[in-house]
């Protein structure tokens, strides 16, 4: 081995002790040693901040809630004022201004109940100061509806708004977790990369000893093995720089994302351990595709059940004129009822305070292509029923896969990590071991490197397995909703 204290054995022992030093993730730049390292956290943290994708997740959440504030108005009590129509009409001998001032109250809540009030006055101001008013035609009028399925629809809407916002949480909170598994995606290439790296230093060197060790026995350079040897350590630097490339290209990118500087990575920070989770500890009602089935139906069902086919609403007035020293009153009432393409309407008016007859309305209208579209519409929600239970079905059977397909994970990851650590905890000892046998000249310079090496492939084995263990943890609750705590109807 006397051959590796050329130049050749200095610059390869560099490279090597510089890889498997406690910074050789680091890119192969000059680190400033005042720089601040940035622990796993903070790096995670930036990562999901610079993330548009999370952004418009949270900006979504925002719309859905102000949706379902929007609706809570709209199906609440609303009262409305209106000035109406308001003039003036100027004369040689007066000025006469007319108002219609009107108030609106409404509730779906209440069978859709709405009170109205209509006040029409007209003031007249002659030019001496004279002043006299009238009202014409005022009216307030309460409407109901007897039988009908409005307040049952406007249930629906407030649970349709009330899902959204529930979907739009569902929705950032997988957002945050894919998010993290993509940072461990890339975080995991890294490793990988710098395990290429250490690899394709490994074979470089074993590929020298090979060389040098030709050299060593008196080949001549013009000989096929000398040649041979020759050819495959410049190969295996050519793939030391290329893995090297590429390592320093993902880091600077990864760096980019995290927005950090390359020398403030410090990629040997400890990853945190999870214990690995299990499907059996979910429930299978909160498998996320048969929670949405089940709703989906549940929702549907409610809206088909809804009977469109009748209703029947009542009106009830009192009207009133005052003009001069008379008052002129009368009362109001009506019935309206629809069914099936049919429809009949009633109203009656009895003046209170005059000598007029009472007088009776009735109106009929039929429309026969209603009756054969609701035959229809009848028709297409029985076959959507019958669709919609399928999915539940193609739902349930999906979970069952999936505790087979996750299970199988478990063991996997389990017995790999099991693996990896027995394996690190050998190298350890025998880099331990060799360390020792090298400083008493018992084994060469190349074999001790080579332990420190397997040591080091080791620990980024180990690291990329407590990776791939959180991402199964984030895979796995990604499959279930959590139904506390999500958005609720009051």
């Amino acid at each position: 081995y006397m051959t590796l204290k050329n130049t050749k054995k200095v610059i390869f022992f560099i490279l090597i002790n510089l890889l498997l030093s406690s910074s050789f993730l680091f890119c192969n730049t000059e680190i400033d040693s005042s720089s601040k390292k940035i622990d796993f956290s903070t790096l995670l943290e930036n990562y999901k901040k610079n993330n548009r994708d999370y952004q418009i997740l949270e900006l979504q959440l925002q719309q859905a809630t102000n949706s379902y504030k929007e609706t809570l108005i709209e199906n609440g009590i609303n009262l409305s004022f209106s000035s109406g129509r308001m003039g003036a009409e100027f004369a040689d001998s007066s000025t006469k201004i007319n108002l219609s001032p009107e108030v609106n109250v409404s509730s779906s809540k209440l069978n859709n109940t709405s009170l109205s009030m209509n006040l029409p006055l007209d003031f007249d101001i002659s030019k001496e100061g004279e002043f006299s008013s009238e009202i014409k035609g005022a009216s307030l009028m309460l409407s109901t509806d007897i039988f009908s399925d409005i307040s049952k629809q406007k249930k629906i809407t407030l649970e349709k708004a009330n899902r959204k916002v529930i979907e739009s949480q569902r929705s950032l909170k997988k957002g945050e977790i894919k998010i993290y598994s993509s940072f461990l995606q890339e975080l995991r290439s890294l490793y990988s990369s710098a395990l290429a790296v250490t690899q394709a230093e490994n074979s470089l060197i074993e590929k020298q000893l090979d060389f040098d060790t030709i050299k060593a026995k008196g080949y001549a350079t013009s000989s096929a093995k000398y040649r041979t040897a020759n050819l495959e350590v410049e190969s295996a630097k050519r793939t030391v720089k290329e893995k090297e490339r590429l390592y320093n290209s993902a880091l600077a990118i990864f760096a980019s994302k995290c927005s950090v500087k390359v020398n403030q990575l410090d990629l040997s920070f400890v990853i945190p351990e999870v214990e690995l989770l299990s499907i059996r500890s979910f429930s299978k009602e909160d498998f996320e595709s048969l929670e949405k089935a089940k709703w989906n139906y549940h929702i549907n069902s409610e809206t088909r059940k809804l009977n469109t086919d009748f209703s029947l609403s009542a009106q009830a007035g009192y009207g009133f004129s005052i003009q001069d020293d008379s008052y002129l009153d009368s009362a109001q009432a009506g019935l309206t009822m629809k069914m099936k393409g049919l429809s009949v309407s009633a109203t009656t008016a009895i003046p209170i305070n005059q000598n007029s007859n009472p007088s009776i309305s009735l109106g009929i209208g039929w429309n026969p292509s209603t009756s054969k579209l609701d035959n229809l519409s009848y028709q297409n929600n029985e076959i959507q029923d019958k669709i919609e239970k399928l999915e539940i079905q193609d739902a349930e059977e999906n979970f069952f896969d999936t505790v087979l397909k996750m299970n199988e994970t478990y063991n996997n990851l389990e017995w790999e990590t099991e693996q990896n650590l027995e394996q690190f905890n050998l190298y350890q000892e025998l880099e331990n071991d060799m360390k020792n046998w090298y400083s008493k000249g018992i084994i060469s310079e190349s074999e001790y490197r080579q332990s420190k090496i397997n040591l080091e492939n080791a620990k980024v084995k180990l690291a990329i397995t407590k990776i791939d263990r959180i991402i199964y943890n984030n895979d796995l609750s990604m499959l279930f909703v959590e139904t506390q705590g999500e958005a609720n109807e009051n």
